[in-house]
């Protein structure tokens, strides 16, 4: 059996996938579509286009989440607006949105085990926050989306802020991921990178841009430290 999160001294978790599912893929096109219109509605049609030039109607209909929306429009002038009416989507979304098979008890024996854990994110903070708050999870830190648009996965500031919250160098730890955003920001920060594949096309697409380790659950990576710890 490969080995999955091994002895690493933190585990970065992804937020959607790895801990919940905040949209499902119909809501998750609702709120990009959402986004779009709000684009379209506070730009001026006189205005020279500045930064990136925004989707042509062709790539719209390629645009299946929110967070899509947000890279492609992270130079222009309506970014911030964009990214706080995400914000308020999200928020929204994550009381109700489930929460993933054996998240809760992974980061429990993470912790129990003396290892540090944070989650890593592109979803706001707020979000992320909101959702986990019941099950009090004992986090060092959740990273989520910042104010520069710019620097959202595959950008590996998101998870180079999380190791440096937590006091730790990126040979010692292991980033749990459901995209291939995610893997790339492993890649370019120096992480090892476990992806979170729960259908083969995920996986397909994982192994495709190099991920060397996936799984289908967090079934197997918490029989492992479970196993270390014995």
């Amino acid at each position: 059996d490969p080995v999955l999160l091994g002895d690493a001294a933190a585990v970065l978790l992804g937020f959607d996938g790895p801990v919940a599912r905040l949209f499902t893929a119909t809501s998750a096109r609702r709120a990009a579509l959402e986004l779009l219109a709000l684009a379209d509605g506070n730009r001026d049609a006189r205005e020279a286009p500045t930064g990136r030039a925004p989707a042509a109607p062709a790539a719209r209909a390629t645009l299946t989440h929110p967070l899509d929306v947000l890279r492609i429009y992270a130079h222009d002038r309506v970014a911030p607006l964009l990214r706080d009416r995400l914000a308020a989507l999200e928020l929204t979304a994550a009381p109700d949105a489930p929460t993933t098979h054996h998240a809760v008890a992974l980061i429990r024996e993470l912790a129990g085990a003396g290892r540090r854990v944070a989650v890593v994110t592109d979803v706001s903070e707020t979000a992320v926050r909101r959702h986990v708050a019941p099950y009090r999870l004992p986090l060092d830190a959740v990273h989520g989306r910042g104010t520069d648009l710019t620097r959202l996965t595959p950008d590996p500031a998101g998870p180079l802020g999380a190791l440096d919250a937590l006091g730790v160098a990126a040979a010692d730890a292991v980033l749990v991921g459901a995209t291939v955003a995610e893997l790339t920001a492993a890649q370019r920060a120096g992480l090892r990178f476990v992806g979170l594949a729960r259908n083969p096309t995920v996986e397909q697409e994982l192994r495709a841009a190099g991920c060397a380790v996936t799984v289908r659950s967090l079934t197997p990576l918490l029989e492992e430290v479970r196993a270390r710890r014995t």
